[in-house]
């Protein structure tokens, strides 16, 4: 039985038929840009950082507690007491998110659809505040 002989040029043209037909399978640079930006924020000895985080709009952050005990990360605003007291007044909770991050390596993430500036707190501790600025 007689083999047909293998030329240079069949060599090169079946791998790149192959590449070529293969190229539009998977997801292309523009579904990879159309994704979430993934973004990390830490709870470290009694305060969020980075202050203010700056974000795009899409952009899902997540938070994670590098203190072993529980702090929140709870949208909305308080009023404190006049003065240096550091006594909360009134707390406004808006609902957007309230995670509560129990012990060291607990995370918790929300993802911030449209541009604005966010405020949020540990309801457990005053003075523990900060802001997401969403581009």
């Amino acid at each position: 039985m007689r083999t047909k002989p293998v030329t240079l040029v069949s060599v090169i043209a079946i791998p790149i038929a192959i590449a070529l037909a293969t190229a539009g399978c998977g997801g292309s640079a523009s579904d990879k840009a159309a994704e979430p930006a993934a973004t990390v924020a830490h709870v470290k000895v009694f305060a969020f950082r980075p202050t203010p985080l700056k974000v795009p709009a899409g952009s899902k952050v997540t938070w994670i507690n590098d203190d072993d005990i529980t702090h929140t990360v709870t949208s909305g605003t308080r009023t404190y007491e006049p003065g240096d007291t550091g006594k909360v007044v009134s707390t406004q909770k808006d609902g957007q998110f309230d995670m509560a991050l129990e012990g060291a390596g607990k995370k918790g993430s929300f993802t911030f659809a449209k541009a604005g500036t966010f405020h949020y707190f540990c309801d457990r501790h005053p003075g523990m505040e900060a802001d997401v600025v969403v581009q």
